[in-house]
C-alpha cells in the first residue's frame, strides 16, 4: 500500500489570466489536485495555492 499525503503547494510567476484548468493540466500528473486558489497582487503578479493529494513515493522522486 502506498501512503497518501496531502500537500499545499505555492506556485508563483504565473501568467496573468491563467485559468484553473490550465493549472490542473500541468499539476494533475503529480497527484490529485483537490483545490486551486488563484491570487493576483496589485502589481499584476499572479500566483496560486494548490492542495495536492499524492503518494509519499512520488514526493521522494
Amino acid at each position: 500500500n502506498m501512503d497518501v499525503v496531502e500537500k499545499r503547494l505555492f506556485v508563483g510567476n504565473l501568467p496573468p489570466g491563467v485559468t484553473e484548468d490550465e493549472i490542473l493540466g500541468k499539476f494533475n500528473k503529480f497527484g490529485k489536485v483537490k483545490s486551486v486558489e488563484i491570487k493576483q497582487r496589485p502589481d499584476s503578479s499572479t500566483f496560486a495555492f494548490l492542495n495536492v493529494e499524492t503518494s509519499a513515493e512520488t514526493l521522494e522522486s
